[in-house]
C-alpha cells in the first residue's frame, strides 16, 4: 500500500482476519511507561499475508494524564516461518521438542509431544523469560548455554528435565 492509500484507514482494516485490536493494547494512565508487544497477521496489498511484531508505548509528559500511544510495526514474517518449520518438525517427532529463545532470553517458541506432562497441559512459555522455567537450576544453565550459542559457541550438552535426558 502507498502512504496515500493506508490514509484514514485503522491498522485492523488490514488484519488477516476481519477483527478489531481494540483492548489490545492497554495503556496504563501512570507515568511508568510500559510497552505491549503482539503478533499480528497482516494481508498485502497483493493479498500475500505477512506477520509484525506491532509495539505500543504510551506517550506522555509529567504535567498531564492524556498522552498518545506511539506503535512501531516490525516485519518478523520470516522469523514466523522459521518457528513454523520447528513446531512442525517437533510436533510430528514422537518425543520430538523445540524450544526457540530471543536474544533477550524469552522464549519465542516451545513446541512438542516431549513437553507434555502427563494428564496436564504444557505450561505456558511462549513470551516469557527463561527465568520462569522451573526448577530455576535449570533456567540458570539453558541462559548459559543460549548465552554461549549467542556468541557464535558450537555446544554439545545433556540435562534432566521431566524425568528423562535431554
Amino acid at each position: 500500500y502507498t502512504v496515500d492509500e493506508m490514509k484514514g484507514l485503522r491498522l485492523d482494516d488490514f488484519l488477516k482476519e476481519k477483527s478489531s485490536i481494540d483492548g489490545w493494547f492497554p495503556m496504563s494512565q501512570g507515568k511508568r511507561k510500559k510497552i505491549v508487544k503482539h503478533d499480528i497477521q497482516f494481508v498485502k496489498k497483493s493479498g500475500e499475508l505477512c506477520w509484525a511484531m506491532v509495539s505500543a508505548s504510551r506517550m506522555s509528559n509529567d504535567d498531564s494524564q492524556e498522552g498518545t500511544v506511539l506503535l512501531m510495526v516490525s516485519d518478523i514474517t520470516g522469523r514466523k516461518e522459521v518457528e513454523e518449520q520447528y513446531k512442525n518438525l517437533a510436533e510430528n517427532l514422537p518425543s520430538g521438542a523445540a524450544l526457540v529463545v530471543d536474544r533477550s532470553f524469552n522464549c519465542v517458541l516451545t513446541a512438542g509431544n516431549a513437553f507434555k506432562r502427563k494428564g496436564r497441559k504444557r505450561p505456558k512459555t511462549e513470551g516469557m523469560p527463561t527465568d520462569n522455567v522451573k526448577p530455576v537450576s535449570l533456567a540458570e544453565r539453558l541462559k548459559e548455554y543460549y548465552s554461549q550459542a549467542f556468541e557464535g559457541e558450537k555446544l554439545d550438552f545433556e540435562l534432566e528435565y521431566l524425568d528423562r535426558w535431554w
